[in-house]
């Protein structure tokens, strides 16, 4: 983090890091540890967010585990101009099950940070068949 809490890009490039081997992993635990107790996860395809790390927990648990393997990568990134917040372009190869041919999405997540962990995760993408 740079100075008076805003992030710089040496955070920015550590934190997505760290996503992209959690999802890469389906490590839903490894994700969380990055989150606030009081995390919001606010998917714009769906009505309601999310809130707290129990309830993107249940979220995200079976979308992950039922993947056979999944290849992340961060197509871009940038930092808001609010000081708090990264922005990000990830593009995702995963097979939904064990032995299904692999299907690729697209999509974009904001991540308002606060105290050095993601206090908001805004996903942007097109649901697929497979989520």
């Amino acid at each position: 983090m740079g100075s008076a809490g805003t992030i710089d890009e040496a955070f920015a490039s550590q934190l997505l890091e760290r996503i992209r081997a959690a999802m890469a992993a389906r490590d839903v635990d490894a994700i969380l540890d990055l989150a606030t107790d009081d995390v919001i996860y606010d998917d714009m395809g769906s009505a309601d967010a999310i809130r707290g790390k129990a309830e993107m927990g249940h979220l995200l648990r079976p979308l992950l585990e039922r993947l056979s393997r999944a290849d992340v990568r961060l197509v871009a990134s940038f930092l808001g101009t609010d000081g708090e917040s990264i922005a990000a372009r990830w593009n995702v190869t995963a097979a939904p099950d064990a032995g299904s041919e692999p299907v690729e999405l697209d999509y974009m997540s904001i991540y308002t940070i606060r105290e050095s962990k993601v206090s908001r995760f805004t996903v942007i993408f097109r649901h697929s068949g497979w989520l």
